[in-house]
């Protein structure tokens, strides 16, 4: 499958699009959210797709971070990143 970001779209409604595609849940427990400024596309599994569009940020001040439990099929996404996971 191709995941799809839009410009002018968020990294939280992105991520929110394709969980729900996927039958996945996001959790996305902080206010903040990141522009996506370009057009993007990912192929492989929702997991793989959502690791490279968030790590696409890590420049972003303060940077996200997302844990992915794909036996439970959930993504968890917060920033800024906290140093166990960096």
């Amino acid at each position: 499958m191709t995941w799809v970001a839009t410009r002018g779209q968020t990294l939280r409604q992105v991520l929110d699009r394709w969980t729900r595609a996927a039958g996945w849940v996001l959790a996305w427990p902080e206010d903040g959210d990141y522009d996506i400024m370009a057009d993007a596309s990912f192929g492989g599994s929702i997991a793989d797709a959502a690791e490279c569009l968030v790590n696409a940020f890590a420049s972003a001040t303060p940077p996200p971070w997302a844990k992915i439990y794909e036996t439970n099929r959930v993504i968890v996404v917060e920033a800024p990143a906290p140093e166990a996971w960096q």
